[in-house]
């Protein structure tokens, strides 16, 4: 599993690295009464699509 989790993180980063303008983070932190607190980070950015010719949003879930 962690070995899955870098590469996607390799290929998020190349992703990321090909945004059309900037990327915008997004945090959200809430609790549970029985299962404690969580937090979950996101991202989302404008990214050509080579294959198309056109943009397209692109929203990944960073952590959880």
């Amino acid at each position: 599993i962690i070995k899955a989790w870098q590469e996607y993180f390799v290929t998020l980063k190349d992703d990321m690295a090909n945004a059309v303008g900037t990327i915008s983070f997004t945090a959200d932190i809430w609790s549970a009464r029985a299962l404690g607190t969580y937090l979950a980070m996101s991202a989302h950015w404008i990214a050509e699509n080579q294959k198309l010719g056109m943009l397209e949003l692109k929203a990944v879930l960073i952590t959880f």
